[in-house]
Parts: structure tokens; sequence; C-alpha cells
């Protein structure tokens, strides 16, 4: 009578299979640009397009990632003075599945702020940024406004405005495609334009192109 109750009870092992047991999901962690170039290569040879794309939408994660290093390496340095954060949304939103989809919008927008004190700067560099498309019209517009001064750089005129008492934003398109914006709080214009110098904006720009 016992062998035959373990013939259900084998019968239902089989059908349901192992008990799933509870894991901890490892994070893929950053792509490789080369492998993720490989397997899309394989991929595409295989016919299995969606496959290439996904390792392709990788491969340009790589890419924006060490663009981003390259760029915050190349912000300039403002001393022990001043706390640096750097804004982590697109780092964050690779970790989140829920987030991924946009995370290459978010590695766009390049952002760092300095405190110290009373004293805000963020600069933010946003690549292939819409704003390098209206900044014509913007520079067209600061005749009329009376809190607007046009200030020269190498790599063409930059537009700054005070919005308040030690409050002024300096805006600055870069090759004709990228921006970069300052806003600064707590600080005098003279100030602000020797942080963002000539030679801060050429270092940001060959990070951006190379």
């Amino acid at each position: 009578m016992k062998s035959k109750l373990w013939i259900p009870v084998l019968l239902l092992a089989v059908l349901v299979g192992p008990i799933f047991t509870q894991q901890r999901e490892k994070k893929a962690g950053p792509p490789d640009f080369k492998k993720e170039i490989e397997a899309a290569t394989k991929a595409f040879d295989a016919g299995k397009l969606g496959a290439c794309a996904n390792h392709l939408k990788r491969a340009s994660t790589a890419v924006t990632m060490l663009r981003r290093q390259r760029v915050l390496e190349a912000y300039p340095s403002l001393g022990d003075a001043f706390k640096v954060k750097d804004d982590r949304n697109f780092e964050e939103a690779l970790d989140n599945p829920m987030a991924a989809a946009f995370a290459l919008n978010l590695g766009a927008t390049i952002q760092r702020t300095y405190t110290a004190g009373d004293k805000r700067l963020e600069l933010t560099v946003t690549l292939d940024s819409p704003l390098a498309k209206t900044f014509a019209a913007m520079m067209g517009m600061m005749a009329a406004d009376s809190d607007a001064e046009a200030i020269s750089y190498r790599q063409g005129k930059a537009i700054l405005k005070k919005e308040g008492d030690n409050q002024y934003e300096l805006t600055l398109v870069l090759g004709n495609a990228h921006s970069l914006v300052a806003n600064a709080r707590g600080m005098m214009d003279e100030e602000l334009l020797k942080i963002v110098s000539q030679e801060a904006i050429d270092r940001i720009e060959k990070a951006i192109a190379d």
C-alpha cells in the first residue's frame, strides 16, 4: 500500500518540476563597447535584428558613459572650499529597469553643482541640445533686455543675464550643437566669468569633441 501512495507523489513532482527558490538578481554592470559591437555583429549576421538593436543600444550607452566622464573631468576645479556634487540620474537609470529606456536621454545632460556657504554654481552641459537651435533668436532678443549682455569667447558669443542680486546665468553654444549653462547664486558676475573662463571652455569643448 505504501508503494502505491508514492506513485501520485512522483507524478506530481514530475509535472510541477523543481521548487523555485528565492534568488537575488545580479546587476548587469556597465556595458563593454567592443563586446556589445561584436555581439551586435553576430546577431545581425544571424538575422536576429531585435538582439542586434539591443546590443547597439548598450554600445551607445558605453560611449555616453565615457563622454560624461571626460566632460566631468574637464569641468573647472574650484578648490577645497567648494563641495562638488555630480548629477547621477543617468547612472541611477541604468540600474532601474523602469527608467533604463530613458537612460540615453538623461546621459546627454552632464551637470555638476559647486557649493561653498552661500555660493552655489550649477554647471550643465547638454549634448545635442535643442537650445543650440534657438540660441540665435535668444541673442536677437538680448538687445531689448537691460539685464543681459554679450560675452565673447573664441567659440562665439555667450549671454550673461542678471537674475537677481548676485544671481547670474551664462549661456553658450559649443560646436553649433551643444549647450553650456552656468547658474550662479551668491556670486558676482566677475567671479562667474573667472570660473567659466576661455581656458575652461576650451577644455570642455575638447572633451566633447574627442
